[in-house]
This record gives structure tokens, sequence and C-alpha cells, in this order.
């Protein structure tokens, strides 16, 4: 069992000149679920098939807090997160797909995990409008308990590209101009349903 939350996000509400031919490129949801473990992260776009074009990049940005924050991101792309990030999953579904999970350290965003690598505990799927990523809760540094701002974005294989979509935030109309996203999503990470009705009953 596991515990999820789904996040729906406009459509036509991509960067131009993205939006006039890259379907790819507009989520229409975002999918957070946890188990006692692992953590799954699906997108889902406006299209029949997510590798269509194949150069759109999948990422997901996050505070947890405690430690120092970052005013960019894991990959360096052109886009943050108002008051910092500290994790980091960047994906991809080209080449067969992939993805990895980086931790700020205060300097530098290291990669904890990665599926080339590969890293136990990290799964990818690619099924029809969506691409989902799974790793271990402590591959990114969280616990049951924690709570984590974030965001969803979607951008594109430059390195100086940056937001093209985002859930919250309306992405630039110029590749390469900077993206503040202001985000005030979050979600927390519980402990399984099954669980969780043990504890309410007292029985646990």
């Amino acid at each position: 069992s596991a515990w999820a939350v789904f996040f729906n996000d406009a459509l036509n509400d991509v960067s131009e000149p993205m939006a006039s031919n890259n379907v790819n490129f507009d989520m229409s949801g975002f999918e957070i679920t946890n188990t006692l473990s692992s953590i799954t992260f699906a997108f889902t776009v406006d299209s029949p098939d997510v590798t269509t074009n194949g150069w759109q990049k999948f990422n997901v940005i996050m505070r947890k807090g405690g430690g120092p924050l970052s005013g960019s991101n894991g990959w360096g792309r052109n886009y943050s997160l108002a008051g910092g990030a500290d994790r980091f999953i960047g994906g991809w579904v080209d080449g067969g797909g992939g993805f990895e999970a980086r931790q700020y350290d205060g300097a530098n965003w290291p990669v904890n995990g990665a599926t080339y690598v590969p890293t136990a505990g990290m799964s990818l799927a690619i099924s029809g409008p969506t691409v989902s990523y799974t790793v271990d809760l402590a591959t990114l540094g969280l616990a049951v308990g924690d709570t984590f701002v974030f965001d969803a974005v979607v951008t594109g294989d430059g390195g100086g590209h940056g937001a093209f979509d985002t859930l919250t935030t309306p992405g630039s109309n110029d590749w390469n101009a900077p993206v503040e996203i202001n985000s005030q999503l979050s979600y927390t990470v519980v402990p399984e349903p099954a669980t969780m009705s043990a504890l309410g009953l007292g029985i646990a």
C-alpha cells in the first residue's frame, strides 16, 4: 500500500515558443506517492506518448530545510525555487530514460543516486503520457514525517534552458531567461495507510 497526492496542472500554459508544437512540454498532472521506504514522482503530459520529441526533461525541485539552501537547482538550469532548494530529481525520457537524485551540500549538488550507476531502490517507468521516478527515501535524505516544499518542472536539453512549464509559476517566453518558481506546494512523507489505520485504532 502507498499514500498518494495528485496535483492537476492547467493545459496550454507552456511558455512560448514551446507551446506551438511541443505538447510533451505541457504537464496535465503530477503525482507523489510514498511507502515507508520509497517515494515516487510521476509526470503526466498532454500527449499520448511522453517520449515524443524526446528532448524534454522532467525535474522536481524541493526544499526540506534544516541545512544549506541553493539559489539554483541540481542541473544548473536557469530556474530556481523561491526561498532556496536542497533536493532535486533530474530525469529524461530520451534514450530509454533515466534520472538522478541530488542533494545540496552547501557548495555543490552531488549525485546521491542514479539509474545509470545503478542505485538500489531507483526505478523508472514510462507508459503512454506518464513517466515515473521511484527512489528510496534515504537516497534523498528523507524520512517518514518529513515535509518539503516543491514544484514539478519541465525544461529542455540546453544547460541554459529555464522552466517551460511548472505546476505553479508561468514559464518565460525566452528559452534561456531565468524563472523564479514561487511555489507553496508541499508534501509530507506519511506512514502507509495500513500503518496509519492501526495507529488510529491504538493497536500499533
